[in-house]
């Protein structure tokens, strides 16, 4: 007898988990249960499309969802290549500074042909806010997200300083040779100041910082005489522990004229700032700001500067007699920063 109630409250146990897990939802079930990424992904910030991210979808009950936004730079996705094969590398998140975001018991709403749910609702962490409206089958997703981040006094339109725009502080034990000259870095330093800031003043006009994050830019191309507005999504800034932090968005940004192998070496020096964003320093007032990158960032953006693919791309917007005298500059710096103990670049801005 005593065996008997045992195997029946084995059987009640049973299904009882059984229906708590509810293996058989209605409709759409658990087949959205997966990642979404790529073209199974239709992703919106502030309205516009956000590419290179991707989409964790997951609910037991069909009635509420947990929903996970990360961002994943997935080499084979962008440059389809087998030297490639399965290297990842870190990449921003949808909002700045969060890696990843995840959104709790968002409310699920079935369509009537039980093959997508519906959701929408409002999301409130680390002082921002972030509504959300989106829809979700077992083979796609589509979600548009608005966010409006912390109050920061970056926030609204600064136009590039008209003297002194850009200053670069050097200090290295090693010389530089420009013009057949040799110099050192703190002479080439205050020279490369002297002659980047008009250059500067005539291709970025304005930067503006919105309140979702986004940096827009007002900005000429070589050989225009208008000046064009950046599209959003291409960078997100966001303030913390003093630092103003910008967050590139690779896949959005990044050509793909380069040789995989300085594809790789791109991605992989650049992966901490990838993830978390370029910190830099800032000094800020009602009416200006200077933006400073400090010693360590710096010198890796530098290095970057070198390779033969951002090297060529660099020189190729410059003006024609200016070229001459950065190309040699660039092919120099690898052996010139080794030995850098400072190196600071400023960007001022005013109201």
């Amino acid at each position: 007898m005593m065996k008997r109630v045992w195997n029946l409250c084995l059987l009640l146990l049973v299904v009882g988990l059984g229906s708590s897990c509810k293996d058989d939802l209605p409709g759409l079930g658990k087949d959205a249960n997966r990642y979404f990424s790529g073209d199974d992904l239709v992703l919106t910030y502030s309205g516009e499309p956000m590419v290179g991210k991707e989409v964790h979808f997951l609910t037991y009950d069909g009635e509420k969802a947990t929903i996970t936004l990360d961002g994943l730079l997935d080499s084979n996705t962008l440059f389809p290549s087998e030297e490639l094969h399965d290297i990842a590398f870190g990449a921003p998140g949808v909002v700045p500074g969060e890696v990843p975001t995840t959104l709790s018991n968002v409310p699920l709403t079935l369509n009537a042909e039980g093959t997508a749910y519906t959701f929408e609702g409002t999301d409130n962490q680390n002082n921002r806010q972030l509504t959300y409206k989106g829809e979700v089958s077992k083979d796609k997703m589509t979600l548009a997200i608005q966010v409006k981040m912390p109050a920061n006094n970056f926030v609204g339109t600064w136009n590039v300083a008209a003297e002194n725009a850009l200053s670069l502080t050097w200090e290295s034990d090693k010389t530089i040779t420009v013009g057949g000259q040799e110099l050192s870095t703190t002479v080439a330093g205050a020279m490369a100041s002297t002659l980047l800031s008009p250059m500067l003043n005539e291709v970025l006009q304005s930067v503006t910082f919105m309140d979702d994050g986004n940096i827009v830019a007002s900005y000429k191309k070589k050989g225009a005489s208008d000046w064009q507005t950046s599209p959003i999504n291409l960078a997100h800034f966001y303030v913390k522990d003093d630092k103003i932090y910008v967050q590139l968005h690779i896949n959005q940004i990044l050509s793909t004229r380069a040789s995989v192998s300085e594809i790789v070496t791109l991605l992989t020096d650049m992966q901490m700032y990838l993830m978390e964003g370029i910190p830099m320093t800032y000094s800020l007032t009602a009416d200006a700001v200077q933006i400073s990158l400090t010693t360590d960032a710096a010198k890796s953006i530098l290095t970057l500067l070198t390779s033969d693919f951002l090297r060529d791309k660099v020189v190729g917007i410059l003006p024609d007699d200016i070229s001459p005298i950065v190309q040699p500059i660039l092919e120099q710096m690898p052996e010139v920063l080794k030995s850098t103990s400072k190196l600071e670049i400023q960007l001022s801005l005013k109201k």
